[in-house]
């Protein structure tokens, strides 16, 4: 077995995963999770022909079946996986950390957000936005401006007596080409992750914690067709939809992310934190400047 620690939970693992933070032996706690191979698929396939999905969230069981792998996870505790014939062994690990830890976020109360996790000063803010908005590179200007990574592709926030905290993923960062390129670094070192967008996963060589932190706000960056760029406040319901559209499942989900088991905890965060809305048009406005304006608005969070 392998065991680490991610998302303030212990993994006790068949599987090894490269970018997370070793632990020590499991002991038996409730804050353990378990990720073993072999599963009975019997009741999922019968489900399947029912619903003509292929796959279900629910509060105590879930389960996914693509062309990599059938996975059900359970009771919160539990993620249980089979390999289908000459799957990926990099695309198994990368669904069992992101729907399969995603499925067991909502049978844990928390709720897995897609975005970037970023802190300084005991604050933590989310950087969200969809593919292409710019998240990687306004993540990187955070990280020189001084604030350390705490998740780079899906971030667990809980809500607390005292307010909303994100618990941090592993100290790597997913970054496109180019950014390798521009930064200069050496391929041979890094971990090639995806070819339909030519990715690489890079450490971090900040300091990392796997410690909570309480939550700030959640930055969203939007694209538009043309004009300056402008910062948009988010206030009432808008701010619920902001939180329960940026969630890892929220394709899967569709209208299901507004039902009571997922849509009071999406209301709960979005009551709690500051959201603003940046929108840029990608010809009038650099990444330079959009990350500026990012730094921005965070630091009016804080006046």
């Amino acid at each position: 077995m392998f065991f680490y620690r991610m998302y303030g939970l212990k993994l006790c693992s068949e599987l090894d995963f490269f970018q997370l933070v070793k632990e020590e032996k499991c002991s038996g706690t409730a804050e353990e999770i378990w990720i073993t191979e072999g599963v009975d698929t019997a009741e999922c396939e019968e489900r399947k022909k029912t619903t003509g999905k292929n796959y279900e969230i629910g509060e105590k069981r879930s389960w996914l079946e693509n062309r990599t792998l059938w996975m059900l996870i359970e009771d919160g505790n539990r993620i249980r996986f089979i390999k289908k014939e000459g799957a990926n062994e990099l695309y198994v690990r990368t669904y069992i950390l992101g729907f399969g830890m995603a499925m067991l976020a909502f049978q844990r109360g928390m709720l897995a957000i897609h975005c970037s996790a970023v802190s300084k000063n005991g604050k933590a803010v989310l950087i969200a936005g969809e593919s292409g908005a710019g998240k990687s590179t306004v993540t990187s200007a955070f990280l020189e401006a001084g604030y350390s990574l705490m998740a780079d592709d899906m971030a667990f926030v809980e809500k607390t007596e005292s307010g909303m905290q994100v618990w941090p993923a592993f100290p790597f960062q997913k970054m496109c080409r180019d950014q390798i390129e521009q930064k200069e670094f050496c391929e041979d070192e890094l971990f090639y992750i995806d070819e339909q967008k030519d990715k690489y996963m890079v450490p971090y060589k900040g300091d990392f914690s796997v410690e909570a932190v309480p939550l700030s706000g959640l930055l969203y960056l939007c694209q538009k067709d043309e004009g300056k760029m402008e910062v948009q406040p988010v206030d009432g319901l808008q701010k619920l939809y902001v939180c329960a559209n940026n969630l890892f499942l929220r394709h899967l989900l569709g209208n299901d992310k507004y039902t009571p088991f997922i849509g009071e905890k999406c209301l709960r965060m979005a009551g709690a934190i500051k959201i603003s809305c940046l929108l840029r048009a990608f010809s009038e406005s650099t990444p330079e400047e959009t990350a500026q304006k990012a730094l921005e608005i965070v630091q009016n969070w804080e006046e």
